[in-house]
């Protein structure tokens, strides 16, 4: 990955730090870090069903079938790491496929070696074989042959040569779901504040949308001082059928460009359903596909976890949403970072891969308290419950 200092947005992430709870206190290298090494990241919980080219770390619970890590040898992987291909925190139900290009069945190689972690209860279906399988609680699956299964509970199911460690108990699985605690927290701090931070950027001189003709709506983008571009645009504008149905990227592929789009706020008790019905069309300067790791639609202002994002047509670029539900039906091309996804169709690479320092503004509006109480209590992502379980584990010993 090549990600330089943020020095502009650590300005902000430096006052905003104080108003994070002190477990999980965030940091933006580390948020842009997250969105290159993983195609998804979900806080709470993920139906799945469709392709995840690349990793995902679901936080919650993880329901219905999928296929994960298939990598794309259209594009080159950073992604080669021992991360998991896919992390649950909580637990998981039928997650069909574990690929991993030359050690799976297509695509690149993504992971060394395979492997899949979660913390809670999995039973439903796995494949193929040949990775290192991790589970807090019990499984019930057909283990694959060739793996390693390392599970705190029970394990029942078939046994296609592959070792099964069971019973392994608290010792195993306190540990192992600690970690995944900590770790969901810290992506929460680090996503929400890179999205809160972005949001307080300022349009970029040159840069704005045009929306003078609905069938070719532009969206044209200048490099501000710091060599990248911003754009600042209200939702009830954007996601106005009647004024959009089609846009097109005016601006260099190869130019990082941030689209903080403000919702329209209001009731946080009324449900709010913005559709990305359009179609994203090419730009001046080629193959639309060229601007997937480049571009980054920010949904930080103006949102509640009532909110609804749904995409009807194919999205050219990364999704961060941190405060609201993602549902799609069309492939999203890039990274996603939501609340809750209801996934309907595949999630592609390439990543967010930001190749340019950012420079020093004043730092954002910190969220709503209403906000971060959602996110927190919402999902339990309370750093209390690791310190009890660790409180806990620690009596025991004693």
């Amino acid at each position: 990955m090549h990600v330089k200092i943020l020095a502009r947005i650590l300005v902000g992430a430096a006052a905003m730090a104080i108003a994070i709870p002190s477990n999980a206190t965030g940091s933006v290298v580390d948020a842009v870090k997250a969105m290159n090494e993983y195609n998804v990241i979900v806080f709470g919980d993920m139906s799945g069903g469709h392709d995840v080219e690349g990793k995902t770390f679901v936080g919650g619970s993880l329901s219905g079938s999928g296929i994960y890590g298939i990598g794309n040898p259209t594009y080159s992987q950073s992604l080669a790491s021992s991360l998991p291909i896919l992390t649950v925190v909580g637990n998981a139900t039928s997650i069909g496929n574990i690929n991993n290009g030359p050690d799976g069945t297509t695509g690149n190689q993504i992971g060394t070696p395979p492997a899949l972690t979660i913390g809670g209860n999995f039973s439903g279906s796995l494949n193929p074989g040949n990775m290192i399988v991790n589970i807090g609680g019990n499984a019930s699956f057909n283990a694959p042959s060739g793996s390693t299964v390392n599970v705190g509970g029970s394990f029942s199911g078939g046994n296609n040569g592959a070792v099964i460690n069971q019973n392994l108990g608290a010792a195993y699985s306190v540990p192992l779901q600690n970690a995944l605690v900590l770790q969901r927290d810290k992506l929460i701090a680090d996503l929400t504040l890179f999205s809160t931070t972005l949001n307080g950027f300022s349009t970029t001189a040159g840069s704005g949308i045009d929306y003078s003709d609905g069938n070719n709506v532009k969206l044209t983008a200048v490099a501000g001082a710091d060599g990248y571009a911003v754009l600042n645009v209200n939702a009830s504008d954007f996601f106005d059928s009647n004024k959009v149905r089609a846009i097109s990227y005016n601006f260099d592929p190869n130019l990082v460009t941030i689209v903080n789009i403000q919702g329209i706020g209001g009731d946080p008790a009324a449900a709010v359903n913005y559709n990305w019905g359009f179609n994203t069309i090419d730009g001046a300067f080629g193959s639309k596909t060229l601007y997937n790791d480049n571009v980054l639609f920010n949904f930080a202002s103006g949102y509640d976890l009532n909110d609804t994002l749904t995409t009807d047509r194919q999205v050219q670029g990364s999704i961060l949403a941190p405060f609201l539900k993602v549902a799609n039906r069309t492939p999203i091309e890039g990274t996603l970072v939501t609340a809750i996804f209801n996934q309907g169709g595949e999630v592609h690479l390439e990543n967010f891969d930001p190749n340019v320092p950012f420079g020093t503004e004043p730092p954002p509006v910190l969220p709503e308290p209403g906000t971060w109480a959602m996110l927190i209590l919402g999902f339990g992502f309370i750093g209390a419950t690791a310190r009890r379980r660790r409180t806990t584990l620690a009596r025991a010993a004693a």
